[in-house]
This record gives structure tokens, sequence and C-alpha cells, in this order.
């Protein structure tokens, strides 16, 4: 059957419809798809109907400020753009690892900036997220590093502490550490929180720090300044030294894992 036939009907070829309209062919070909008159005007209709409840009209060069106002805030209102800057609706959220804070006041004032440069909600909150993402992978990548350090930092302190065990013998060693703490004790007197620092950082067990306090506890002992012999208060155990340490430096191994950094 050739374009534009329909069919026969009682013996006589029948023409299609829009045969008896004069139009182009690209036209006559999205016609075509319509059976008859009424069923593309239902058509046309339905198109229009669907164009003007979705179209997006922008305002007309010579409209007023006031127009044109009115036209971008509908059209910011279909791209999803919230009426308020609390319409945006962000929350901590759930899975925020401890150490990384939610500062509210930074979050509101996000939102303020969204709806000044109408950002669309969905947009606004892809952005916060992906911020969000960024910071627990570079928190998730210090915790590793600070552990890292640590552990190097406390490998350095056990292999300076062995040394120096080796080079000065046990019984000196222990000696050397009562001494020390005299030192950190007296100065602790005399300026108040020396000794809570030494445990707090972790200082108070390093080698070299009982090197500095046994040399200031002789430079004091010769200016008179110090009792040799003064009791601090003996270690339960007399024959373990770290355990004779770790009573004049009394750091936990939490304390000794948050030594100085570099």
């Amino acid at each position: 059957m050739a374009e534009g036939e329909i069919g026969d009907v009682g013996g006589e070829q029948q023409t299609a419809w829009h045969e008896n309209y004069d139009m182009e062919d690209s036209t006559r070909k999205v016609v075509s798809r319509f059976k008859s008159e009424p069923e593309l005007a239902k058509g046309y209709a339905e198109l229009l109907n669907t164009h003007t409840n979705r179209a997006v009209v922008f305002p007309k060069d010579d409209a007023t400020d006031e127009d044109k106002a009115k036209a971008m805030s509908k059209i910011y209102s279909r791209l999803g753009v919230p009426e308020k800057p609390e319409d945006y609706g962000f929350k901590k959220p759930d899975d925020l690892p401890d150490g990384i804070g939610w500062d509210e006041e930074a979050v509101a004032e996000w939102a303020k900036v969204c709806k000044e440069k109408n950002i669309p909600k969905e947009q606004a909150h892809a952005a916060l997220a992906f911020q969000t993402e960024l910071i627990k992978k570079q928190h998730a990548a210090q915790i590793a590093e600070n552990e890292r350090l640590d552990s190097e930092l406390d490998q350095e302190r056990k292999d300076a502490e062995a040394r120096l065990r080796t080079e000065m013998g046990e019984e000196a060693y222990e000696s050397y550490v009562k001494q020390c703490a005299l030192a950190v004790k007296h100065y602790d007197g005399k300026l108040g929180g020396v000794e809570a620092m030494l445990n707090e950082t972790g200082a108070g067990n390093h080698p070299v720090m009982i090197k500095l306090f046994n040399e200031i506890y002789k430079d004091k002992l010769e200016e008179g300044k110090l009792v040799k012999g003064e009791n601090l208060g003996d270690s339960d155990n007399k024959e373990d030294p770290e355990a004779i340490q770790k009573a004049y430096f009394p750091n936990s191994p939490e304390m000794l894992r948050m030594g100085p950094r570099r």
C-alpha cells in the first residue's frame, strides 16, 4: 500500500486525511502517525498542556525587575532550590568518626551561601557530602601517620634505652634513673608542672631526658641543692629496672604512645 493510502472502502481506494493538506514532507511524516484530525487535535492539546505545566519560561528582556525576580524564583523552585536556607535540611552524618567535629554554625553558613547562589538542594547536599568524605579520609590518614610516628618514636626510645643500659650496666642505670627523678622533683617543686609535663608527653621515660636530669642532679648535688639518696618511694619490684623507671615517671602505655611529635 502506498504512503497516504489507508485502504479500500466499498471497493474504492481511500486517501489518508492528511493528504488533503499541503505541508512539508517532514511535517506529513509526523502527523501521519495520527489516524484522523480529531486524534491529531487531541495529541496537540495534551502536548500543549504538558508544555504549559512543565515549561521553564525565562522573563523577557524588557520585563520589570519585579517580574524578572518572580519569573526566576519560579525557575529556581522548579530546579529544586529551597525557599529558605534552613529548608536545605543539612544534618550531621551518623557515621562521622570520633575526632571529627560537626560545626552547626558553619553548616548554617553553607546553607545561606547555597540559597544566595540558588544551588538546588540535591547539589548542595552532594557538595557537603563530598567535603565530609574528604575530611574523613584526611582524618584516617592522619591517624595512621600518627600511629606510625608513635611506633617509630617508641622503638627509638627503646633502642636508646637498651644502648644506655648496655653502656652503663643495669645497676648503674637504676641509680641513674633515681638521680634523674630527684632532679625532676627538685624542679617540679621549684617551678611547678615539670613532672606532669614529662608524664603527659611521654618525655619522662626517654633516655635522653634521663641523661639530662641526671646531669642536672649531679650539678645541683655539687651545689648542695639536693640531698644525696633522698627517698622518693622505691618501686615494689626492685629487681626490675623498667619497673623502677616507671615508679619515678609513671607514664601509662597510652601516654607513651602520645609522645612528642617530630
